[in-house]
């Protein structure tokens, strides 16, 4: 009985808040590039983001600290991981090590 109940609850809410899904139309494909792209990005082990000293060292002068950032942000995820933080926590650890990157001044 309770679960007809719930049933039309959840039917009233859908005609209430406008919510239908027509299962004879065919869904929009996803941007399958994005996804592509994600799954290239999740495929990159730590040692790919060695920084590499080369001609370019002296004009781009982060890429020496690309190795130490990823161990720190890894070692931080890996952290919150284990504590099982909710996403708020997840964002105060480590989202200022994300987002440094951008504060720094970079001149082409």
């Amino acid at each position: 009985m309770a679960n007809a109940t719930e049933e039309t609850e959840k039917r009233k809410l859908l005609r209430k808040y406008n919510i239908f899904f027509d299962l004879n139309e065919p869904q929009a494909p996803g941007p399958e590039a994005y996804f592509e792209d994600i799954r290239a990005l999740g495929d990159y082990s730590l040692d790919q983001y060695r920084s590499s000293i080369n001609i370019e060292s002296r004009q781009k002068p982060w890429r020496q600290n690309i190795l130490r950032r990823a161990y720190v942000i890894s070692a931080k995820a890996r952290r919150c991981l284990d504590e099982n933080k909710n996403e708020l926590s997840w964002r105060l650890n480590i989202e200022s090590d994300i987002l440094a990157r951008f504060s720094i001044e970079v001149a082409w």
